[in-house]
């Protein structure tokens, strides 16, 4: 197995939300257990997820700026996990190519972009592409943007399902990290 390219899921794998709200599931529980189109494969704001839900939730403004507040605090505490970064810079200079391919609503690539953007060479995001990690079209858009073929890619993630076992089915490579498991000591090989 040559390996050209690492790709990454972001939270839990390389960033780490430590003031977890889930203002987009309280959304969805008011939806009636989910949003239409969902903010993780169309870009929506919470917003903008109420607007397009309309007809199935009822919240007022005091209600949305509560949710709009547990996103900002969110947001704010997004932090890398320890050895994150060190493992994305040391990949690097081995000459891989570097991606973060992740499950995720739109504002929520603004941490992903100020922490690790300049350290990753790709960034396929299911709110961009339209399409949700395990999907097989998921994976290849990956290997597309990235130019590799499925078995020149290791995906690394921390969902079995998503990043494991959807990335194999789609002919790649893959590596679980385990919470609490340093990122480095999965990549050891590699790095």
């Amino acid at each position: 197995m040559v390996i050209e390219a690492i790709a990454f899921d972001c939270y839990g794998t390389l960033l780490q939300i430590h003031d977890l709200r889930h203002p987009y599931g309280a959304l969805a529980k008011l939806a009636g257990g989910r949003l239409d189109p969902s903010p993780m494969i169309v870009p929506l704001e919470l917003a903008d997820a109420v607007s397009t839900n309309k007809r199935s939730i009822e919240i007022d403004e005091a209600e949305l700026r509560a949710l709009e507040t547990d996103l900002t605090a969110e947001l704010a505490s997004v932090r890398p996990i320890p050895g994150a970064l060190g493992t994305l810079r040391a990949l690097r200079r081995r000459g891989y190519r570097l991606a973060v391919a992740s499950n995720l609503a739109l504002p929520y690539a603004e941490p992903l972009r100020r922490l690790v953007g300049g350290l990753v060479d790709v960034e396929c995001l299911s709110f961009e592409i339209g399409v949700f990690k395990p999907s097989e079209s998921f994976y290849a858009q990956l290997c597309s943007r990235l130019a590799c073929e499925p078995s020149e890619v290791l995906m690394v993630g921390d969902s079995l399902r998503n990043d494991r076992d959807g990335a194999v089915a789609a002919g790649l490579n893959a590596r679980h990290i385990a919470a609490g498991d340093p990122i480095s000591c999965v990549l050891a090989d590699l790095c």
